[in-house]
């Protein structure tokens, strides 16, 4: 599967570097809202689905279809919260325990936009990078945060693509030959990255867990607003 998706994205970058025509405008800074689907051993330890949001920042490589940038995920899965006893001699006085996991995901990417001097620009994306996988836990009296612990945390490399699709639906020209640019983004991604730890259990109270490592894949829907400049 990796190899022919390398084999995919070689072809199609030499084919765009026959292309004409380039990437407009000269940066796009993109923010999403974005929904994520565990796959493959990540699914099977996992069964939920994550909610978060992503920031993408591209520069073009002027005259050509490519671009340079980075982009950073947040995503939020399994929280649970329950209360506790402060001691078995005072049922009626409770703590609220709070856990939370968290990944992040911060890539190089590098874009390829065929038709970008239209209004409709389909583009595909490779990204490498690292990813942390986080859970951490608060325990809160009356409302007051008295206590932290970060219960598991793991960094591993990660790669992935994307593919997307860029809807302008504003653009003004504030001085000569300076256009900005307001896109409708959306795009599909999805992400490897192998041999690491996390919550496995993230059902029910949460006072017993179970730390998996395993290879984690994801898909991610991504819808936001893209601004050119």
């Amino acid at each position: 599967m990796a190899r022919r998706m390398l084999r995919f994205v070689g072809l199609a970058l030499f084919c765009a570097a026959r292309l004409p025509c380039f990437a407009d405008p000269t940066g796009i800074i993109g923010l999403h809202g974005d929904y994520l689907s565990p796959q493959d051993d990540f699914k099977d330890n996992l069964d939920t689905r994550a909610w978060g949001g992503d920031a993408t920042v591209v520069w073009n490589i002027e005259e050509t279809p490519f671009a340079l940038g980075v982009l950073f995920e947040a995503y939020s899965y399994g929280h649970t919260t329950f209360e506790e006893s402060v001691h078995p001699l005072t049922p009626n006085v409770t703590v609220e325990i709070d856990r939370r996991n968290w990944i992040y995901n911060l890539s190089a990417v590098a874009r390829f936009t065929p038709f970008g001097d239209s209004a409709l620009c389909p583009y595909a994306e490779v990204g490498v990078g690292a990813m942390w996988l986080r859970t951490a836990t608060s325990v809160e009296l009356d409302g007051e945060d008295i206590a932290h612990h970060e219960d598991q945390g793991d960094v591993v490399a990660s790669y992935g693509f994307s593919v997307g699709l860029l809807l302008e639906v504003a653009h003004w020209e504030p001085e000569p030959g300076h256009e900005c640019h307001i896109f409708l983004d959306v795009r599909y991604r999805r992400v490897y990255a192998s041999d690491a730890e996390y919550l496995g259990n993230v059902g029910g109270r949460g006072d017993t867990y179970e730390v998996i490592e395993s290879d984690v894949t994801y898909d991610a829907v991504q819808v936001g607003v893209a601004f050119g400049f």
